[in-house]
Parts: structure tokens; C-alpha cells; sequence
């Protein structure tokens, strides 16, 4: 399967994670042979449990009550935990050492995570921009 992305030069923080013939893309970073860097946009679950550790380590069900506040709706366990799983491998989060009485995992924010996260509220902001030009957001009272 070709992506709209072939030929194109990765930077060498280009993670991406094969599972069966789904490709999951965390985020990447494109340049393109005019030397231009596009990035691509988060999946929701990244975006929300970034989101959700910009302010601090948190633990699994922490983070699962912070990603249902923020997307308006509740993500599984397994989405929770695959997403952070991916996201660990990748450098965007740490699982941060637990005492032997603490069952809970706690996960911390890294930088790359960090930057993705910041520019993906700049992707955000642009299309907010565009739909306000265009007159497309509801009025506010």
C-alpha cells in the first residue's frame, strides 16, 4: 500500500509502529524536496492524553478522567493504554518508576511529546482561523 507520503525525506524522529496491514502514525514529520516541513495531524487519543499530561505526570485512570473532560467523551482502557504504550516507544511519554506498594502507572510528558503537542495547537489554531474567515463557527452570545 503507497501513502501519499512516498518519496518523501523523513527526519530521522520519524517513528512509525506497523500493526497487522494497519499503519499507526503518531506523528511525523515530512520534508519535502523544496525543503519545506509539514506535520501531520495527531489521532484524537494521542492528541487528548498529550493534552492530558501537558500539566503534569499523571496515572492510567487519571488520564482516562481527563481525556473523556477534554474530548467530551469516554476512551476504553485499551485505547488508554495501547495509545501510551505507542507512545512511550515512540519518546513522546515516559512511564515514570513506582513504589512497590503503588500499583498505578504514572506517565510523564517528554519533549517530543511536548513539541508535538504545541504543534498541533498551532495546525489547530490555522483551521480555527480558516473557519472563523469563513464565517463557519457559531455565534457566539
Amino acid at each position: 500500500m503507497r501513502s501519499c507520503y512516498d518519496g518523501a525525506r523523513r527526519s530521522p524522529g520519524w517513528r512509525r509502529l506497523e500493526r497487522g496491514r494497519v499503519d499507526i502514525v503518531l506523528h511525523q514529520r515530512i520534508y519535502y524536496g523544496n525543503g519545506n516541513m509539514s506535520n501531520a495531524p495527531l489521532t484524537p487519543a494521542v492528541f487528548h492524553i498529550l493534552l492530558a499530561l501537558a500539566d503534569g505526570p499523571l496515572h492510567g485512570y487519571a488520564i482516562m478522567q481527563a481525556v473523556e473532560e477534554s474530548a467530551g467523551s469516554a476512551m476504553g482502557p485499551g485505547t488508554i493504554y495501547g495509545t501510551l504504550e505507542r507512545l512511550e516507544a515512540s519518546g513522546f511519554v515516559k512511564e515514570q518508576p513506582a513504589s512497590r506498594a503503588d500499583r498505578r502507572r504514572v506517565f510523564a510528558l517528554q519533549p517530543l511529546g511536548r513539541v508535538a503537542l504545541k504543534d498541533e495547537a498551532r495546525r489547530l489554531s490555522r483551521l480555527a482561523a480558516l473557519l472563523r474567515a469563513k464565517r463557519l463557527t457559531p455565534h457566539e452570545s
